[in-house]
């Protein structure tokens, strides 16, 4: 959980990196920082490689507009459904 700790786009993108190594963690809870619409796109792009992700809390970011919660929302369901079939 990396709620509240003022991440922003620049952060965000040296979180990704270390995520690419680790397809464990099956939620995060990004909420209440400052991720604006570069670091939202890069979340979504990171979510549609880590198809282990099954959940994302982005809310009160200035980046996660209803556009990007579709997008996220969509690519989560994606996963999940993947995850299902890797692991019934």
């Amino acid at each position: 959980m990396i709620r509240g700790c003022e991440i922003d786009d620049q952060f965000i993108e040296r979180i990704l990196i270390a995520l690419d190594y680790d397809d464990y963690v099956r939620f995060f809870d990004f909420s209440h920082n400052n991720i604006g619409a570069l670091g939202t796109k890069l979340l979504t792009r990171h979510i549609k490689r880590a198809n282990h992700i099954a959940g994302l809390n982005m809310k009160e970011n200035p980046g996660y507009t209803p556009e990007a919660e579709r997008k996220l929302s969509y690519r989560i369901l994606c996963n999940i459904k993947w995850l299902k079939t890797k692991h019934p």
